[in-house]
């Protein structure tokens, strides 16, 4: 495959399980969180919507096939650092 379509599926994968994380842990924990169509969704729709994210994410990478090199885990731990720099922006907003 073409490098720079590995490095944006790589990228994306990173976000999506990065964004797995804060919802369903949230989720599990009983918490009410904000989901992309809700400020205040409930504990179980954090878990589903964590659980979405993780599929997504790792749909990506089966279906890309991605190789296992330096750039592709470089970019989805950039993918994840990004996401998770956006995430705790707009959730120090809401508290």
């Amino acid at each position: 495959m073409n490098i720079v379509f590995d490095i944006l599926a790589s990228f994306f994968a990173g976000a999506f399980i990065t964004n797995f994380i804060p919802h369903f842990v949230q989720g599990i924990c009983g918490r009410q969180n904000q989901v992309p169509w809700s400020k205040n969704a409930s504990a179980q729709v954090n878990v589903c919507w964590g659980t979405a994210n993780l599929i997504i994410g790792l749909l990506i990478i089966h279906f890309t096939a991605l190789p296992l090199a330096f750039y592709t885990v470089a970019a989805a731990i950039l993918g994840g650092f990004v996401l998770a720099l956006r995430l705790a922006k707009a959730f120090a907003k809401t508290e």
